[in-house]
């Protein structure tokens, strides 16, 4: 019994910690834009949503590839990832990628994906390789 509190008290502060950490990416990313409040909460699930996952970028495409064709969906879950990894090393592919290094320890239960509304991929689409690299070395 305390085991089981103990690591519902460990995934609440990971989720805690992730919330932080994201929040503080989408502000430094989207200070400059128009973007209301509602729509960093929707961003900040929809990048929560992706992190838990082993492989961000595949289960975003899989998920968006008929809402957004092929060329969209790519384009859209890349920046998701680049956000969510803090880098742009993984499109290389290879063993740059860790897959959901830190982020082990969160849970992995069933949960529909949420979806990627077109205001989300165009605010997605709006952040330059310049935002995402001053995230990255920031």
């Amino acid at each position: 019994m305390a085991d089981l509190s103990l690591a519902e008290a460990q995934d609440s502060r990971e989720e805690l910690l992730l919330d932080q950490e994201l929040d503080q990416k989408i502000g430094l990313l989207l200070s400059a834009k128009d973007v209301t409040p509602k729509e960093r909460y929707q961003l900040r699930n929809l990048l929560k949503y992706y992190a838990k996952k082993p492989k961000p970028f595949t289960a975003c495409v899989r998920d968006n590839t008929k809402r957004f064709g092929p060329d969209g969906a790519n384009r859209v879950c890349a920046t998701l990832k680049d956000i969510i990894r803090g880098t742009t090393k993984w499109r290389k592919g290879g063993k740059s990628d860790k897959g959901s290094a830190g982020l082990k320890g969160l849970s992995e239960d069933y949960e529909p994906a949420p979806e990627i509304n077109s205001r989300l991929a165009e605010i997605l689409d709006s952040i330059s390789e310049q935002e995402l690299g001053a995230l990255i070395y920031d």
